[in-house]
């Protein structure tokens, strides 16, 4: 089960990758925006990959709560890459309906890394 101690950031060159795993909720993705937010701030990075294979299940709050981390980040200077949305998630999120404008998305963490590279 994710808590918010669970959100670890993983440094690789100028590049941050930040697994995920469910449950996302509010307090995680408020973790997560701080944790990504004071890292920019602090460390500075080009590239932050959102590494979403560990999640099974989002609704279109928790995405669009995501979505929101995302342009927090790009204000902040860094590329942003969601990686590895499970079949099933981005169906349910199709069928829901949700503004998907914004995602940059890759299939694998790697594709990630290399398309910030």
């Amino acid at each position: 089960m994710a808590t918010e101690d669970t959100i670890v950031l993983q440094p690789v060159g100028s590049v941050v990758i930040v697994p995920l795993r469910e449950p996302i909720g509010y307090s995680v993705i408020r973790t997560l925006q701080n944790k990504v937010l004071d890292y920019l701030h602090s460390r500075g990075a080009r590239g932050i990959v959102f590494d979403m294979t560990g999640v099974e299940v989002l609704d279109a709050q928790d995405f669009d709560d995501i979505a929101k981390v995302v342009k927090a980040a790009e204000v902040m200077g860094a590329n942003v890459v969601i990686a590895g949305l499970r079949p099933g998630v981005a169906a349910g999120l199709a069928m829901l309906d949700v503004d998907g404008s914004w995602v940059n998305s890759t299939r694998t963490v790697d594709q990630a890394l290399d398309l910030l590279s």
